[in-house]
């Protein structure tokens, strides 16, 4: 059986309103972040926004992937993007954008799919 995969790539100022309150930038510094994967706390990995020069002032958070994964299905269920439940998902940096993966690889019935909580998904970053 055939493997799709389908990714979903957030613009930065989608990014910034899918994070919210859980970033600790404002939506413009958000917006013009630097993007990268880092080991958070506790060994798991962690989104690193970094705005700005730290030399000049700039901030960096860090912020769980399992946050920020949760906040990408939620933009995209509050946008009408169809997010399969069944479905393994991982998060990429593409030319400085954050992209959801979505691979499904097992046929799923319609019947079976309903919209789920969006923190029951889980991401490897």
């Amino acid at each position: 059986m055939p493997t799709e995969v389908r990714r979903i790539t957030f613009k930065t100022g989608e990014l910034a309103e899918a994070l919210g309150t859980a970033s600790e930038l404002s939506a413009t510094e958000t917006a013009a972040a630097a993007l990268s994967f880092v080991q958070g706390a506790g060994g798991t990995a962690a989104l690193k926004l970094t705005a700005g020069e730290e030399s000049a002032g700039g901030r960096t958070i860090e912020i769980a992937i399992d946050e920020v994964g949760s906040a990408l299905v939620k933009y995209c269920l509050d946008h009408g993007i169809p997010i399969p439940q069944q479905a393994s998902r991982s998060l990429s940096i593409n030319d400085g954008k954050l992209a959801l993966y979505i691979h499904m690889d097992e046929e799923v019935e319609a019947s079976n799919v309903a919209l789920p909580d969006f923190y029951d998904y889980d991401f490897y970053g």
